[in-house]
């Protein structure tokens, strides 16, 4: 009995293995998506604007963008976490997905165990800006602005659970300041809404640059560990005297967990081939982002120590989901 049940079982195994080739042979045959957590206009849809038209490109498929912003990101992932695994339903993921994690009770996915990590394509850090008409004109004059305003300063993000938002947080509990966050549904509508006067400073992802190089926005620091090559003139947060505030817009691309490793690594494969482009590696250099890519691994393992910094950081903080 015990060698026709390890017939049995390699068998199935065997027929398993040639499905999942005979899929990744065929792989696309049909539109790709790509769910992401954010309303159009950031950062995170303009990468992704470059990158899907390489990949259908390459595929002779077209790449679709879904936005389905809210939630602290947690809409999408929900979305992403209960399609088909089978390549056709992708996810860009950043901070949020392993901050979110930490700050929503009882969501309806594992934020490690429900995905499958594709790669970690590139690194940004958010910019303090405040407006040219802000009595601020440094960090440490903001912390001032902010001990002794009459009023409580507001500072916008592009969502609850967002690096911003976490950004924010940590301002404020290393500059020992108050302020009352305003959260919006991604930095799409975070920039316009500073720029109409509605808040008093905001983290923004690298999409705010031109409105800094305009002159519509100041720059006060960056959240980087490093100062930002495209804003050399800017200090880190650490060195406007305000250490701690060390979060950077990092993107992981996923899939649903169960996807066939075959599939993973082609799409890995492709990823890796579009920031390889010289024209790519432009477009994104003159957007702010450093270009990464890893394997699926490597993905892995910056998840799982991202996650882990997070829960620290939302139980030290304190966050909480209003």
């Amino acid at each position: 009995m015990m060698k026709v049940y390890k017939i049995i079982v390699f068998t199935i195994i065997t027929v398993l293995s040639l499905a999942e080739s005979a899929a990744a042979q065929t792989y696309p045959n049909k539109p790709v998506h790509l769910v992401l957590p954010f309303a159009p206009g950031g950062g995170a849809d303009t990468q992704a604007r470059i990158i899907v038209q390489k990949l259908g490109e390459f595929w002779g498929q077209p790449v679709v963008i879904d936005n389905k912003p809210g939630a602290g990101t947690t809409i999408a992932a929900g979305f992403v976490a209960k399609s088909a695994p089978d390549g056709y339903t992708l996810y860009s993921g950043y901070p949020s997905h392993v901050i979110s994690a930490n700050l929503y009770k009882n969501l309806p996915y594992d934020a490690l165990k429900s995905f499958t990590p594709i790669a970690l394509t590139t690194d940004a850090p958010f910019t303090l800006v405040v407006l040219p008409s802000s009595k601020a004109r440094t960090v440490r004059e903001l912390v001032e602005l902010a001990k002794t305003s009459p009023t409580k300063l507001n500072y916008g993000s592009s969502g609850i659970g967002a690096g911003p938002h976490v950004s924010g947080e940590l301002f404020k509990s290393s500059a020992q300041i108050d302020s009352i966050h305003i959260p919006y549904k991604g930095t799409g509508d975070v920039i316009p809404a500073i720029l109409g006067g509605q808040f008093d400073y905001t983290f923004a992802d690298p999409a705010v640059r031109p409105s800094v190089t305009s002159g519509k926005l100041r720059a006060l620091a960056v959240t980087s560990a490093r100062r930002w090559t495209l804003m050399p003139d800017v200090p880190t947060m650490a060195e406007a005297g305000v250490p701690g505030v060390e979060v950077t817009s990092w993107t992981v691309i996923f899939a649903p967990a169960g996807t066939p490793a075959a599939i993973v690594n082609q799409i890995n494969a492709a990823y890796l081939k579009a920031l390889s482009l010289p024209d790519v590696r432009e477009k994104f250099a003159n957007n702010g982002y450093d270009i990464i890519g890893s394997t699926p691994d490597e993905a892995a393992r910056h998840l799982a120590t991202e996650f882990a910094k997070y829960a620290k950081v939302v139980k030290e903080l304190g966050l909480k989901v209003e």
